[in-house]
């Protein structure tokens, strides 16, 4: 019994559910600035505190390097026997509207954007989903239930909600979405194919959890064939 993220393996593997995450992503958008002004030296204070009653509250503070831009970030997390400082390195790379932070993985040193604790409800042992070798809880659902998801989120870029149950009974009524107010047409144009393409994946898969075994294989050999 017991062993790193002990009650959260499937199928041999940990999930990524139950440990804490650091998305950079959505701390910039909370609030952690990671190229301040001068002199501004706000600190971002993030608690997990309801998740689960174990959980610390957890500080972070960036260091500015010459650039004026965040080199480090540290984060330090009450716990039983202190404060624990974790100091994770930043990265930043150049985009079409300025630069992008990411963290670099203490373990393996790769950008990313998500670092997961080593442990369910710690916050220490901070690593990459794939040098804690974590795995999606998605990868556990049956494929109709992944492009369903799939469907919906694709139906949502395009601000439509599909209907409760399958999807797929839902969007043909919204197969041509009006463009949304304020999109651009190239974007509504690519959103809208992948909406399309997403509603396939999802009618294959729906077909296959009905059929199964060796006709539904068939039957979707056939159809792809047919697109081609």
């Amino acid at each position: 019994m017991g062993g790193s993220g002990s009650g959260d393996w499937q199928n041999g593997r940990p999930l990524t559910v139950g440990r804490l995450r650091l998305d950079v992503r959505a701390l910039v958008r909370a609030g952690l600035d990671l190229a301040p002004q001068p002199g501004d030296g706000r600190r971002l204070r993030a608690s997990w505190t309801g998740m689960h009653p174990t959980l610390p509250a957890v500080a972070l503070e960036p260091s500015i390097g010459a650039d004026g831009r965040a080199e480090a970030v540290t984060l330090t997390a009450g716990t039983a026997d202190g404060d624990r400082r974790d100091v994770i390195d930043v990265a930043w790379t150049r985009t079409g509207y300025g630069r992008r932070p990411w963290w670099r993985c203490p373990r393996c040193r790769r950008r990313v954007a998500i670092l997961y604790a080593a442990r369910r409800w710690t916050a220490h042992g901070w690593a990459c989903r794939t040098c804690h070798g974590l795995a999606y809880l998605s990868t556990r659902q049956p494929a109709d239930v992944r492009a369903d998801v799939a469907l919906r989120r694709a139906a949502a870029a395009l601000g439509v909600t599909l209907p409760e149950g399958w999807g797929i009974m839902g969007i043909r009524a919204q197969a041509q979405p009006p463009r949304p107010p304020g999109m651009r047409r190239d974007t509504y144009a690519r959103r809208l194919d992948a909406l399309h393409g997403a509603h396939d994946a999802a009618s294959d898969a729906w077909i296959a959890g009905l059929m199964g075994g060796t006709f539904a294989r068939r039957h979707l050999a056939a159809l792809e064939a047919g697109r081609r």
